[in-house]
């Protein structure tokens, strides 16, 4: 990696990537500062295939110099690959502004690093170096919260989560841990909300859903309040289904609470989520439940999925029959399925997390 300080001499570029092809690493290159001449920054372009531009958060600067450079400069074809680093401070509660950051530029990534951080820096190294850890999280209703026990047991193992996504009930323990929450956090937080049932049964007249949906927003305010997905500490995704398209829709960016409660708005019992183009949005996991290819379309590195629904029956009856109306249907997977009932959210809270402590006498743990 040639590291490019703001404004060096074109002898000290050509040093830097004299040494970085030296070493065999001469396919990325940094830029570092606030002001750049534009001869230096075509020299950078010509020499490399990835730009990663590393900025001040705290500090506004415009980037687009760079950027048209890049995509403008040269033969568009060989056009480098643009990321972005927002460099924050280390008390930086979480992130805030990046769209500003973002506007205008095709950046293919962005990554929040708080200085100092050691951890933040490992998540940088690997982010380069093509072994950043992925997670996706599948959908499976209140089995979703199983989830908080894959992030603690990852944590226990020292493996790293780079970046997190997932469908349906995923997005929201991967938005938490997002926004760099620790699955101690998460735990006491949906135990704490998920009992409350009044977030939950707000009964309406069904001509489009059971549910109003109003109390149950209530929940991703409380959450996520105000934050765009962007300014999650990870980089993070959530998907839905785009009924007015007929497509997966794949969010990034925008309002998180919007974007993770359409991708857990179940058809049916809560009312589509609009989007600004006044398009229906429902649960991702009718789709695409583990969407594990769209994480791979933007993430390099290994990725680690989990699918609480893998076993789930599908729903049969005997040929001739009539589907299950009024209590029927409240049954568990339908007359001949060999699928247990549900579990509540509160139930499934609770036992999320249920780890062995790996230091408690005669506890066990299997891994694999």
């Amino acid at each position: 990696m040639s590291l490019v300080g703001g404004g060096p001499p074109e002898k000290r570029l050509h040093q830097s990537l004299g040494m970085a092809t030296a070493l065999g690493i001469g396919d990325s290159v940094v830029v570092l500062g606030r002001e750049h001449q534009e001869p230096l920054i075509a020299e950078t372009v010509r020499h490399s295939d990835r730009l990663i531009i590393v900025v001040d958060a705290s500090s506004w600067c415009d980037v687009s110099a760079i950027c048209d450079v890049a995509r403008h400069g040269i033969d568009p074809l060989a056009a480098p690959t643009l990321e972005l680093v927002l460099l924050q401070r280390a008390t930086t509660s979480h992130p805030s502004g990046t769209a500003k950051w973002l506007n205008d530029h095709s950046f293919a990534h962005h990554l929040h690093l708080r200085e100092g951080v050691a951890g933040d820096i490992a998540r940088f190294a690997r982010h380069v170096s093509g072994r950043s850890v992925g997670l996706v999280l599948g959908g499976g209703g209140a089995r979703g919260f199983a989830h908080i026990g894959v992030i603690r047991a990852m944590h226990e193992l020292s493996i790293p989560i780079d970046t997190v996504g997932g469908s349906s009930m995923g997005p929201m323990v991967a938005g938490q841990c997002a926004m760099g929450w620790t699955w101690e956090e998460m735990l006491a937080h949906n135990e704490r909300v998920w009992n409350d049932r009044r977030l939950h049964w707000d009964a309406t007249v069904p001509t489009v859903s059971l549910f109003s949906g109003r109390r149950a927003t209530r929940l991703y305010d409380v959450t996520f309040g105000d934050l765009d997905i962007e300014d999650f500490w990870l980089p993070y995704f959530a998907t839905s289904v785009d009924l007015s398209a007929f497509r997966l829709a794949v969010h990034r960016d925008g309002p998180a609470r919007q974007w993770i409660r359409a991708s857990a708005t179940v058809a049916g019992l809560w009312p589509p989520v609009i989007d600004s183009d006044g398009h229906l949005h429902i649960d991702g996991g009718q789709l695409n439940n583990v969407p594990t290819d769209q994480m791979r379309d933007h993430h390099d590195g290994p990725i680690i999925a989990v699918d609480v629904f893998a076993r789930q029956a599908a729903m049969t009856l005997e040929p001739g029959s009539s589907p299950p109306i009024g209590i029927g249907i409240c049954s568990a997977g339908g007359p001949r399925s060999d699928t247990p009932r549900s579990p509540t959210p509160s139930t499934a809270v609770r036992s999320s997390a249920a780890w062995p402590n790996r230091n408690a006498p005669g506890s066990t743990r299997t891994t694999t």
